[in-house]
């Protein structure tokens, strides 16, 4: 359970999210963006989404899925998104514990869905942080998740500068939060905290993290990068999708992940521009 066998092998990316039927987040999205930036992604399941509602995947299959993908293929680093689960996280954690330190985790959690609903009951929660957040090379949150974490709301921006600190008590190196178009993007690394002011650059459906912004991330933390440099990175490719086809976000309406697709087209290993915009 190491991470790529020589400097020049494919790097790799293990998504471990839900399937989202229409391809625009999950695992599904993962799988073009990596692919899209010269990334080998493999996955694991661990919600079935339709029609806003989710049926979680049973946490032996869970494991089995992670335990398979680990001793057949590797990982270079770990994106973990929606876990809701407390056995799922339990098992997810029990693989990671296993892992390389040289292996990153890059955490992503889903906190709340799109109707405020709570996904975590407390003792899913409290699993989360120990075992998890503890171990995370980054934790990405947007405002309605960071607010769980901490366990109060953020009304201003020193609330939010001040949750992203309480955030790097738990453990994890980095820390990026979503405020949204009111507060930016708040990231915490190298014990420096920035706040990027939010550019409308396709925010998640609760304001943020831009879609695919943890999976940058992960690629990123493969090549040694940092949460601010595969940013600015991602930032640049959904920048590209524009200049590539403006007609695309028009056309996305209501879901910004649509706009990426067009850089898919633009943005290849072997184009130059995939040096600029892929991390």
């Amino acid at each position: 359970m190491t991470g790529a066998s020589s400097a020049t092998a494919m790097p790799r990316l293990l998504s471990v999210d839900h399937g989202d039927p229409e391809g625009r987040g999950g695992i599904a999205f993962d799988l073009k963006l990596a692919t899209a930036c010269g990334v080998y992604a493999a996955s694991t399941v661990t919600a079935i989404v339709a029609d806003g509602e989710a049926m979680p995947v049973p946490a032996d299959i869970v494991g089995g899925q992670l335990r398979a993908v680990m001793e057949d293929i590797g990982a270079d680093a770990l994106r973990i998104g929606r876990v809701t689960e407390t056995d799922q996280l339990l098992a997810v954690s029990e693989v990671v514990e296993h892992l390389g330190h040289g292996v990153p985790l890059i955490l992503d959690p889903v906190l709340v869905d799109a109707t405020g609903r709570h996904l975590m009951n407390r003792d899913a929660l409290q699993v989360l942080k120990a075992r998890l957040v503890v171990r995370a090379q980054a934790l990405i949150l947007d405002l309605a998740a960071a607010e769980v974490m901490v366990g109060r709301e953020i009304r201003h921006v020193d609330g939010l500068i001040d949750a992203v600190a309480t955030l790097a008590s738990l453990g994890p190196e980095q820390v990026v939060v979503a405020g949204g178009p009111a507060f930016g993007i708040a990231m915490l690394a190298d014990d420096d905290i920035d706040l990027i002011a939010d550019e409308g650059l396709a925010a998640g459906p609760l304001g943020g993290p831009p879609i695919g912004l943890a999976t940058a991330v992960a690629m990123g933390a493969i090549r040694g990068l940092d949460a601010r440099r595969s940013w600015r990175h991602h930032a640049e490719l959904i920048r590209a999708t524009v200049a590539a086809d403006p007609a695309a976000r028009a056309a996305a309406g209501s879901h910004p992940s649509t706009d990426l697709h067009a850089a898919f087209r633009a943005v290849t290993p072997d184009d130059p521009a995939g040096e600029e915009t892929c991390p």
